[in-house]
């Protein structure tokens, strides 16, 4: 009998065959990143769904992932990469966000480490230990969903280098506008 383990090359075949990838590192971007990584177009898929409409900030969010929810939308007005389909996604980081710096903030005002009571067997109290603050775990773990969820959006410094984002168009002036704004030009008085 043979034995697949995960590093095997029969475990590896089977997953390719299955669609999936065996180091599980790339994702697929959606197409408005690649545009704006600058990608050739020959990898842009053109059946790519294309949702539209901007995600309303669920009411349900911490006050500081609501915060967090506006300062990122407003940095993605201009880019059209967010959608309402994307509102999960973008709760989870602002949520998780919230969460971490919660964590941050009671790590500042207790301490990294707590004491804990060394308990007998008989229910008594033998000493004093100390131990890593729970918020230490709560803070690397919602930091560590906070930037897997933002690398989603390209929300780390290495997407952000490669971002190629179009820069905005200036308005554009007609003969139209010009007649308004003749109408309130001031005229000097002979």
């Amino acid at each position: 009998m043979t034995v697949v383990t995960p590093d095997s090359a029969d475990y590896i075949a089977t997953l390719k065959l299955e669609g999936v990838n065996s180091d599980m590192s790339a994702h697929r971007k959606p197409t408005a990143l690649k545009l704006l990584h600058g990608n050739r177009k020959s990898t842009l898929n053109p059946n790519e769904p294309k949702f539209s409409g901007t995600p309303k900030c669920p009411t349900w969010l911490h006050p500081l992932a609501k915060k967090e929810w506006q300062r990122v939308m407003s940095e993605f007005a201009h880019t059209g990469l967010v959608t309402v389909p994307d509102q999960a996604a973008l709760a989870a980081y602002a949520q998780a966000y919230a969460r971490w710096r919660q964590a941050e903030e009671q790590i500042e005002r207790e301490g990294q480490l707590v004491k804990e009571p060394v308990v007998t067997r008989s229910g008594n109290i033998s000493g004093w230990r100390w131990k890593k603050h729970p918020a230490v775990t709560i803070a690397k773990d919602e930091r560590a969903a906070m930037i897997a969820t933002g690398r989603l959006f390209g929300l780390n410094p290495s997407s952000r280098t490669s971002l190629h984002v179009p820069e905005q168009e200036a308005p554009s002036y007609d003969a139209d506008d010009a007649e308004f704004d003749a109408q309130f030009e001031p005229t000097t008085v002979q």
